[in-house]
């Protein structure tokens, strides 16, 4: 039985999902330190930041 590569579930589709949402959780985290440096109000990026921590990678 052969390791399943690019199908749905796959080892490689599995990893970009996850490499996706820790770069997209980083840049989040970013924008919430710019945001507070200007004096916004970060709470819908950290809701967004949230969201994506809790994620689950189809």
């Amino acid at each position: 039985m052969a390791i399943s590569i690019l199908q749905d579930g796959g080892i490689l589709e599995n990893l970009l999902c996850e490499l996706g949402r820790l770069v997209l959780f980083l840049l989040l985290t970013l924008a919430v330190i710019v945001a507070q440096l200007f004096g916004f109000d970060p709470a819908p990026i950290i809701a967004a930041r949230n969201a994506i921590a809790t994620a689950d990678c189809p």
